[in-house]
């Protein structure tokens, strides 16, 4: 009965699988460690996060219900019609500020969810976004660029972040001269929790997770859990050294 019920809930795009310590009602219910792939018939198909460990490990797939429709295609496209590229399958909720005159590159089956507040995407002259494939940007999240701000494939950031490359003055007396900016990276299979400050310089390694409330200014090694205000970084399990 229950291997049916997921069997059912896998082609709506749901949890396949999740750890022993949780029961199914409440992985259904809990999906932030969910990461998205390729649609699949197979429920066992589905992309494994790297960003995943034994005590999280939930995996799912995208069915036909889940593509974009052709609205939703469009509104995407009017929406995001000031950025440089936009790959297939973007979909936008909500509002989008996409201002100034940088490079804003978005990749395919990218979502941005503003439903309860709007998401900036801001890039300056010299500035640019991307924004790989699979990322999940929630509501209220801010993404200033004066040189390079970079978020790799499956990246989930979470409601109300901010993301800058530069600090915009310096400190000390002379508070009117412009810093350089320093490139932000968050490489692929990150989450990242809500209210997380990335400042200049951070790099985020893949697999890594940063905890709510986080405020990050340096780089964090691969499969990294990161939290606190200032970071401190302890390494996690990798998916190779997962025990079956």
């Amino acid at each position: 009965m229950r291997r049916a019920a997921v069997a059912n809930a896998a082609t709506r795009g749901l949890v396949l699988r999740a750890a022993s310590e949780m029961s199914w009602t409440n992985v259904f219910r809990k999906r932030r460690w969910v990461t998205v792939s390729a649609s699949s018939p197979n429920p066992g198909a589905g992309h494994k996060s790297a960003a995943l460990d034994r005590d999280s490990v939930y995996v799912a797939v995208i069915s036909e219900a889940e593509r974009p429709s052709a609205l939703q295609k469009l509104v995407a496209k009017l929406r995001l019609r000031r950025c440089t590229s936009v790959g297939e399958g973007a979909r936008v909720f909500g509002r989008i500020d996409v201002v100034d005159r940088g490079v804003r590159r978005i990749g395919r089956r990218v979502t941005l969810d503003a439903s309860t507040s709007p998401i900036e995407l801001k890039a300056e002259a010299e500035g640019e976004i991307v924004l790989g494939d699979d990322v999940h940007v929630e509501s209220g999240v801010s993404i200033w660029a004066y040189s390079r701000i970079t978020i790799g494939s499956r990246v989930r950031v979470g409601a109300f972040c901010q993301i800058v490359d530069n600090h915009f003055h310096m400190p000390g007396e002379d508070r009117f001269m412009f810093p350089k900016s320093k490139p932000v990276t968050i490489e692929d299979d990150v989450v990242i929790g809500a209210h997380v400050v990335l400042l200049p310089g951070a790099h985020i390694g893949q697999g890594s997770v940063v905890h709510p409330r986080t405020v990050v200014t340096r780089r964090v090694p691969p499969f990294s859990d990161i939290r606190g205000v200032p970071a401190t970084v302890t390494p996690r399990v990798k998916p190779e050294e997962q025990p079956c």
